[in-house]
């Protein structure tokens, strides 16, 4: 499972994200280390990432302004062996309170990557957790996770949780530059977020994660 490619074979991955994973000039540490943790694997990875998406953005749709550029990540040869879909904080509010709406929004994107690429192993990656959390992260990101991690086992993908890899001790000044807005700008702290979530999906069952 997860990213131990076969003997003397790449895996290929698409990893979709929001403003924590797009690339460019002032570009946040998580999305960076976690394709470079990716490439050192052997992978090679396409990300499709845009700053306030979500779900709905990478479907067919009349919201979805990213769709094209996902479906073509998608339809690349050799076909993508695992997709990362590091998505949440821009839905957060809604799949943090309502179960339904984690469904809904699993549910989307789940069924428009098998579209294009139905053997694909499918990886979600929760939220971190936020300033805008004001101190409650480890409470609104456990609800997050609890409404996620049902949502992708219903749809047969697997989970992994940033609750470890973003909690920071409450007792302990965080540096001036940690953040930038709500991400975490910290090189060393969007790193740790990353090695964590990359563990976490090494430590996936094989079976979740190749559920054809």
């Amino acid at each position: 499972g997860g990213y131990k490619p076969e003997a003397g074979e790449a895996e290929n991955v698409v990893f979709i994200g929001d403003s924590h994973t797009e690339p460019g000039r002032g570009r946040f540490p998580f999305g960076k280390r976690m394709e470079d943790d990716m490439k050192a694997t052997g992978s090679n990875v396409t990300t499709v990432a845009h700053s306030g998406a979500s779900p709905w953005h990478y479907t067919a749709g009349k919201n979805g302004k990213y769709n094209d550029e996902l479906v073509k990540a998608l339809k690349q040869q050799p076909p993508p062996d695992t997709v990362v879909i590091a998505l949440g904080t821009n839905f957060k509010t809604d799949a943090d309170s309502s179960a339904a709406s984690a469904r809904a929004d699993v549910k989307m994107l789940t069924d428009e990557v098998r579209k294009y690429a139905p053997n694909a192993k499918i990886v979600w990656v929760g939220r971190p957790i936020e300033n805008t959390d004001q101190g409650k992260g480890v409470e609104n990101v456990g609800k997050f996770d609890a409404n996620m991690s049902k949502a992708a086992e219903k749809y047969k993908i697997g989970y992994v949780s940033s609750l470890e890899g973003t909690k920071v001790d409450p007792n302990a000044k965080l540096p001036p530059i940690y953040y930038s807005g709500e991400h975490i700008k910290d090189k060393q702290a969007g790193e740790r977020w990353a090695d964590s979530v990359i563990s976490g999906i090494l430590r996936l069952p094989a079976q979740v994660t190749q559920d054809k």
